[in-house]
């Protein structure tokens, strides 16, 4: 008879027979040597590499550590995050099958990338990203001629002298040199054989004579499979929307934001047939968005319009049905209001929404609330919005973030979804018990200050083992702090409860923590026996 679980049958067989592999592949002898030298150049302060060495002897159950099930040869290092400091020994080489080496997010105190790493005649992958590196990029990474990624972004210190060497690399097919002076104005001779690029991540580089006509360069010319370009804080001009509005159709995600974007957006702008992801944020862009400019983005899920300053001519347009079905819009600083738009009816899949600053001064509508049953980060902050929340008990999804911060709401503090982890409902005109918080288990941050609420702190802060935030100040809230404020899992990092009517004796309500940054129980009426330190 078959199994009613089929899958979790082949699962479990699949998880069996990988930890079968794991225990009978005995690593190569001098591969082990070698991660043994690689350690012992390392400070290792986490002891994250604890398992190379001592008793275990087969390096292919060490940490990072992948063999080939067939040869027993090493073929993956990965030690991303481990905060590693030291040296990097030339005793990798050793290490002559690997094709996966991943050393990023650790702190390798501005030390030189190795250019020994141009031997690994078998590598794919190298990320080297967020780990301190510094000086000149070793054009023997050139050598690397298998080389699919190259993630080398945001070592803040490394430099590219010219980028010739990477027209050696025909295979590539993602690049990250984010973050990176690039002093070579030919740079575009680089970018020139990567035919098989389909990722390229130049966010905040210094890139010298970077023009539309450039940006065509790399996308048509030289990499027409290119699907990712990020050029986020590179002084990009609106020179670039000539270019943009007739870009390669590969194109899915679009990086401009933090640039030198000022003026209009072109109506062109929407036939961008097979754009997914765009980003303008954080430009000058002024004018009106309309229909228009959405017409033909039929793939759009995540579009960032923040910090600018447009304004949507699409809200009285009550018929419109946009052509995407968005999962993330965040249109901060743009003119939205004074009304909701009746067209985010239509975006039931959306997961996060932020229209802060949008000058909406209408109620939220029922709609709003059932929006989408993914919906977990909802930003409406700095509006006029008002009316009284409902119970939201069953709203929103995952671990929800709430911010309806500076808005004129009232009236008692709503039911929320227990899982919520941010609460920001500061500066409304919310009254009463603050009870109803108890059932938020998993919050890590809550803002109700400068309201009108009143009555006693409750006394189930036990409960919330992750509170590291908590802001009540300017509000009517009495009695005694309870001691279970003192007593959390983990302490609190702030506690602002200035302005109330607290009263009682501080020293044996609550104890100081030394983890604390903020600590303000001024105008209230405590007996403040004791001081912070």
């Amino acid at each position: 008879m078959s199994s009613p679980y089929p899958f979790f049958v082949a699962a479990g067989a699949d998880f069996q027979l990988r930890m079968w592999f794991a225990v009978t592949t005995r690593c190569i002898e001098r591969e082990r040597l070698a991660l043994l030298n690689f350690k012992q150049g390392l400070i290792d302060r986490n002891d994250d590499l604890s398992t190379w060495g001592g008793q275990e002897h087969n390096c292919c159950t060490w940490k990072g550590v992948s063999c080939n099930e067939n040869t027993s040869h090493v073929i993956a290092l990965q030690l991303p995050g481990y905060e590693l400091r030291g040296n990097i020994s030339r005793a990798l080489l050793d290490l002559q099958h690997l094709n996966h080496l991943e050393l990023s997010d650790n702190n390798f105190d501005g030390k030189e990338i190795p250019g020994f790493f141009g031997s690994f005649e078998k590598l794919q992958h190298l990320y080297l990203a967020r780990s301190g590196f510094s000086g000149i990029i070793p054009y023997q990474l050139g050598n690397i001629s298998n080389l699919k990624t190259l993630d080398l972004g945001r070592n803040s210190a490394l430099e590219a002298d010219n980028l010739d060497w990477l027209s050696n690399l025909s295979f590539l097919s993602r690049l990250d040199l984010s973050g990176i002076k690039i002093n070579d104005t030919n740079w575009l001779r680089g970018i020139r054989g990567l035919s098989s690029l389909k990722e390229l991540y130049l966010a905040s580089c210094d890139i010298p004579q970077l023009t539309p006509s450039s940006l065509d360069f790399i996308v048509n010319s030289s990499s027409p499979s290119l699907v990712v370009l990020d050029l986020s804080g590179t002084e990009l001009n609106s020179l670039v929307f000539s270019w943009l509005v007739n870009m390669s159709t590969s194109l899915a995600r679009v990086d401009l934001s933090d640039n030198q974007l000022d003026g209009l957006i072109p109506d062109a702008f929407g036939s961008s047939i097979f754009l997914e992801y765009l980003d303008l944020s954080g430009n000058q862009l002024e004018g009106t968005v309309s229909e228009s400019h959405f017409l033909n983005l039929h793939n759009l899920t995540v579009l960032d319009l923040s910090f600018n300053s447009l304004v949507f001519n699409v809200t009285t347009t009550t018929a419109w049905v946009p052509p995407f079905r968005l999962d993330v819009r965040k249109l901060t600083s743009c003119y939205l209001g004074p009304h909701f738009p009746k067209w985010l009816q239509t975006q039931s899949s959306i997961s996060g929404l932020d229209l802060s600053s949008t000058k909406i001064s209408d109620q939220v509508p029922n709609w709003l609330w059932d929006l989408s049953p993914r919906l977990q980060y909802l930003n409406l902050s700095r509006n006029q919005i008002s009316g009284e929340l409902p119970n939201l008990s069953s709203k929103f999804s995952g671990s929800p973030i709430i911010d309806l911060s500076s808005n004129n709401f009232s009236g008692s503090l709503p039911l929320l979804n227990p899982s919520t982890s941010i609460l920001q409902l500061s500066r409304n005109m919310f009254w009463g018990s603050i009870s109803s918080i108890c059932t938020l288990r998993l919050l890590g941050f809550l803002d109700l200050s400068y309201n009108q609420l009143s009555g006693p702190l409750p006394d189930c802060w036990m409960s919330m083992g992750r509170l590291a935030i908590l802001n009540l100040e300017n509000n009517d809230i009495s009695g005694e702090i309870p001691p279970s404020l003192a007593q959390l899992q983990f302490p609190l990092l702030t506690l602002q409860l200035r302005n109330n009517n607290l009263t009682g004796d501080l020293s044996s309500s609550f104890m100081i923590n030394r983890f604390m940054t903020m600590f303000d129980v001024g105008g209230n009426q405590l007996q403040e026996t004791s001081q912070h330190g």
